[in-house]
């Protein structure tokens, strides 16, 4: 009898497969194009308020997109998301 049949889970074992499936999943559940600019600026002036430190950008790209084998990788937007990182990195990580 198979796990399906008695009544258990099934879980992927392969690597790549749960690598896949995991990417489809945030693709479809995490859809930031619904996050407007007027949403950017209520956010902007809360954390402004809350006098954190903060910067908000928008990359016009898709979920994953500064990782090289990930399929919806975009040079531009990971070289920009990079250049950005690195400055955090120097503003927050000092020495």
């Amino acid at each position: 009898m198979s796990d399906a049949a008695a009544g258990q889970a099934t879980y992927l074992r392969d690597g790549a497969a749960i690598y896949r499936r995991s990417f489809a999943i945030i693709r479809a559940e995490a859809d930031l194009s619904r996050f407007t600019p007027e949403q950017a600026e209520i956010l902007d002036k809360a954390l402004e308020a809350a006098g954190v430190p903060h910067t908000i950008e928008t990359y016009h790209a898709a979920h994953g997109f500064a990782v090289p084998d990930n399929p919806p990788y975009d040079v531009e937007a990971a070289q920009r998301h990079w250049l950005a990182l690195q400055l955090l990195f120097e503003v927050a990580l000092p020495g």
